[in-house]
Order: C-alpha cells, then structure tokens, then sequence
C-alpha cells in the first residue's frame, strides 16, 4: 500500500497517536494508533501518515469496493483525548483522488470467499482454508474476522446481519491485500453444549461494527459437510495398563506412595493429612515451617485459593520408600511486588512436617520457576521451567535428591515403564490471575525418552477446566480424557503423536455428552465415569456401550476427583458444604444400578 500525508490544525497536545479513516469516520476503514509527529516550531501543526489501501473494505453498512475517484479523509483522537472520540464525528478532514484502480472482486452483492482444503471433516480434525475478504480495520494490522459455524445452509452470498452474532470457533487474520490462509479444528460442541452432529453446515466470515451502533456483519458462506466422529462403543474391549493424572493445583484428590499404596496424603485447611494405613487413621503433616522458611527467601507462601484464610499446598508427592518424607508444592508471591501473579515453589521435609526444606533451584532457573513435582520409579522428581517454546517445545529442566534434601542432581524424563513413551509435561510455574489458563503441555518421545515434543494437537491440557487422565492401552495406544474440554475422550495409536476425537453418546439427562462431564476418569474396568452435567449423579459408559448408565456407589457431592488406588475408588464426601475425611468404595462395586 502507498503512503499519503495528512496535516492540519489541533490543540498541540502531547498526544503520540490517533486515528486516520479513509473514506470517512462514519463507514471509512479506520487505521488506529496511528504515530502523531508534532511540529517543533508551529505548535498547531502535526503530520500523520496515511496508509492508503488498495483493496476494499467492510463497514457496518456492507462492503465498500475500492474505484477510481475522490475520496474524504477523516481523523480522529488527536489533540485532547476525549473518552469515546472514536464514536464521534472527524475532528478534521480531507480528500484523497484515487486513479489506476484495477478491477476488484467485490461487490455489494458478493464480497469475500473461503477456500477449504476439504468439504468434508469429522469434530476434531483439522480443517485448512484460504481466501479473499475486504478489510475491517487496521490496527498495527489489519484486525482478524472471526469464522462462524452456523448449522444448516445459509445460501445468500450477500452479508448478512444478524440479531446476535453467530458462534465463533476461530479467526482469520489477513494480509494488507486481504488474502488470508490458515487452519481450525472443527468443534465438538458450539456453546451453549449444543453438538456439532453429523449434517451439513455453514462456514462463514463475522465482523464487528459498532458505528452508528453495534452490528455483527456475516459474509462469504461456504458448506462443509460434518461426517460423526468414531464413537466410544467403536473402542472394543478396554483394558487399561496404567493411569497418570495431570497436575493438581489445589491439592484436594488424595495421592498414594507408588511403593506401599497404604500411604496416603491430601491437602486441605492448611495442613497436610496422611494415612500409614490405607485410610484407617489420618495425622496431621504441619506446613508451618515451610511458611516461616519462605518468609527468608523473595516468595512468601500466600494461603490456597481453597483456604483463603490458610496456607495450603498445591500438590503432595510421597517419596516411594520413605514414609516420613513428603515432598509439597505452594503458591507464593513476591512481597516486592506482590500478587498477580503467583508462583509454584517446592518444598520437602524427611521428619513428617518437623523441618522443611527448600528446593536446590538449578542454575540458569529461579525459584520462582518450579513447575511441579512427578514421579519415576523410586525416584521424585523436580521440574523447573523458563517458559514454552517455538514448535511444541518447552524449556525445563529437571533434578532429583538421593536423600531429599541434599545432592539434587540433574535428571531426564523415562519412558514410563508399561504403554507408550508418552506424559504430562512440567506443570505451570506461575498463574496471572483469574481466568487464567493453567496450561500442563503433553509430551510424547519417539527416541525412547532422550528427547520430547508436544503433538501438534493436542498440545497440552487446561488445568482450569479440571484435572485430565492419561490412560495407556498398549505399547502404542492411549487415552486423553479431559472430562470439561468440548473433546472430552480423545485417542492415539501412534503412541502420542497424533490424536483423534471419540464421540460420546449424550448423557441421560439428554445433554451433550462431550461437554461439561466434569471428574470423568477411566476405571481399571476400562469403564468411562463421569457426572452427569444436567443432575451431579454419576454415570458410566461401559466399554462398547452405546449408552451410559445410573452409578449410584458415590455420593452426588464431592470435593475432589476421584481417583483408583489400589482395588478401591478414593474421593473426598461434601457435607453441608464442607470437604469431610476421604472415603473409598471398593471398585468392584462400581456397576450400573448400584
């Protein structure tokens, strides 16, 4: 695109940008933060400069093709700023004479297109695009239309403006000439828990105006055809190998020691509770001098989100062997700086709470950058991040202590010792508020653990939404159930690389099955349990099941997930709103009716 000058007369306030509307501020494309430079001698003077576009446009009245001819030149937002100057009128204009415009594919009848690599897609799988459509705004760049999934055909090819706008599953962001190419994955839901079901839809563009007032602008509809998605009872006979949770942030499902599952431990009300003896009894672990030894270092253990009056752990890991030794993770702030954000910090104690101690921060990382504890073997291990990085890869490193305290050595990651090479990653290091996502990356090797990368979907699990559970099924094949995602069961059978969604039949109560199916896990029957979203109550699907079933075994109101330990189910009971001491069913009473 050229470049064009705009000048004039303002208040010669210190202002650094403003706003430039070719073809006008009422239905003209707007390029916002735009540099303002002042004049040094005249101080009524600036200059702008204008990028003149040299394709069409879309505004809240429809597309506006680019012709030959005169056009004005608004500006807006320079001199004093005034809150809403960009819903007001030009403060002052121009004109611009555009001549040599080519012949533009746009009209007011049609204007923009979607190009798909294929017509025909399942939920979950990827679907390719390009195409054509007029700018919106132009903001740095120009700002992305999102793309809309509206079931049925919509067979106008003009725009259409609708009451509300349709559901949005993924944006487009365009090039200066309007091109665009990118990809999506077809949803399993829409929102509002409404089933993407086999049938024809449409694929759509979807702006947003709010002059003269709000408008959501729909254009270039293209049909794709929705073929179902392979369903649970596809699955066959399930015979799950071994079961791996992703990060507990609150610290609340109850853990057992990989070496004697009679030793249990959970965190809640400011202390660590443990068992010796499988539940029978339970002692308190006191966390009071992990708090007092964090009040030396620069972050202070801040009370749980669960316990806001208390300092709560995040997590609890029984050292394999070592029944006096608990390694537990907290949430901490800087007080320099104080909260958001809050950050992950690891602590250890040999004597059941007697003494803590900080964990060894490897050099190159912070102790700000401890990214959870995981288990290998007999070993505990301690993951410190710097961040995510570029093609699936995260930056972390990892140590262990032969006595858990002193000696931290460097360690790797191994293939779990049964199923596929294939895990959950370092869990996040530090939350920046609310809403955050709490992303854990899934991490496959294909080198038998000397390195390890995240598929490209799904890269890694939303620990907001609830804890996800790996289930291995061979040495190839696997489970991701991520019981609040839209894909809430989904499948591998080349050991982590690729993944694809398994639909599940609605729920009982006639909801969508994929959504909101919150503590689902996989029992070692190879059973699906889950709530139901319309009720609480429990249901199961059961291995090639076409239709869940009533599970009356667990009570409706729990505090935490459930989790297999052993041959029983652990959870911990509601009462009057209240967590109460963990309870057990034993799994053989997990059936349908009962």
């Amino acid at each position: 695109m050229p470049n064009a000058r705009a000048g004039g007369g303002a208040v010669p306030e210190p202002e650094t940008n403003g706003t430039l509307c070719f073809g006008g501020c009422a239905h003209g494309l707007k390029e916002q933060a735009v540099s303002v430079a002042w004049s040094r001698t005249a101080k009524d003077r600036f200059t702008m400069q204008l990028r003149v576009p040299k394709t069409a446009w879309m505004a809240s009245d429809g597309p506006h093709p680019l012709a030959n001819g005169t056009y004005r030149i608004g500006i807006q937002c320079v001199g004093v700023q005034i809150r809403g100057c960009g819903l007001a009128p030009s403060e002052a204009s121009t004109t611009l004479r555009l001549t040599a415009i080519g012949r533009q594919h746009c009209t007011t009848k049609s204007c923009g297109r979607i190009v798909l690599s294929s017509g025909t897609v399942s939920p979950g799988q990827e679907v390719r695009f390009h195409g054509w459509a007029p700018l919106s705004e132009i903001i740095g760049s120009p700002f992305p239309y999102s793309i809309v999934l509206v079931p049925g055909k919509l067979y106008s090819s003009a725009l259409i403006a609708p009451h509300s706008p349709y559901p949005q599953i993924g944006q487009v962001q365009q090039n200066f000439d309007g091109t665009f190419r990118g990809s999506l994955r077809l949803p399993a839901a829409l929102p509002g828990a409404v089933q993407v079901t086999s049938g024809t839809y449409t694929l759509a563009l979807q702006g947003f105006f709010s002059q003269p007032s709000f408008t959501a602008v729909t254009f270039a509809p293209v049909q794709i055809r929705v073929r179902p998605a392979e369903p649970w009872s596809a699955l066959g006979a399930l015979r799950p190998l071994r079961a791996t949770w992703s990060a507990d942030l609150s610290g609340a499902t109850p853990v057992a020691d990989p070496a004697d599952r009679s030793h249990l431990a959970y965190c809640q009300n400011g202390v660590i509770h443990f068992s010796p003896n499988a539940g029978h009894t339970w002692s308190v672990v006191p966390v009071a001098g992990a708090v007092e030894l964090s009040a030396t270092t620069n972050y202070h253990l801040t009370p749980s989100p669960n316990a806001p009056s208390q300092v709560s752990c995040a997590s609890v890991m029984l050292e394999p062997g070592h029944p006096d030794t608990l390694y537990a993770s907290f949430w901490a702030s800087n007080p320099k700086f104080g909260m958001p954000p809050v950050f992950q910090v690891g602590y250890v104690t040999t004597d059941l709470g007697q003494t803590w101690h900080a964990v060894s921060v490897p050099e190159g990382y912070s102790a700000g950058g401890f990214a959870g504890f995981q288990t290998a073997g007999m070993d505990v291990l301690a993951i410190f991040e710097r961040q995510a990085g570029s093609s699936g890869h995260w930056q972390y490193t990892i140590e262990a202590t032969p006595d858990g305290v002193t000696d931290w050595q460097q360690a790797t990651f191994a293939c779990p010792p049964i199923g596929p090479c294939l895990r959950f990653g370092p869990s996040p290091s530090q939350i920046g508020g609310m809403g955050a996502a709490y992303p854990q990356p899934v991490e496959w090797s294909g080198d038998g653990g000397k390195t390890w990368t995240s598929p490209i979907w799904p890269a890694q699990v939303l620990l907001n939404q609830g804890p996800s559970e790996m289930v291995a099924l061979s040495s190839s094949e696997a489970l991701l159930v991520s019981g609040s995602s839209q894909y809430a069961v989904r499948l591998t059978t080349d050991g982590g690389k690729t993944w694809r969604y398994i639909a599940l039949p609605p729920t009982p109560g006639g909801q969508n099955g994929a959504m909101s199916l919150t503590d689902a896990m996989i029992l070692p029957s190879g059973a699906l349990l889950a709530q139901d979203p319309n009720n609480q109550s429990w249901i199961m699907l059961a291995p090639e099941a076409k239709r869940w079933c009533a599970v009356s075994a667990l009570p409706s109101a729990v505090f935490s997930q459930p989790t297999a330990i052993g041959n029983h189910l652990w959870y911990i009971p509601m009462a009057s709103g209240n967590p109460q001491t963990p309870a057990s069913i034993p799994l053989q009473d997990m059936v349908c009716g009962q």
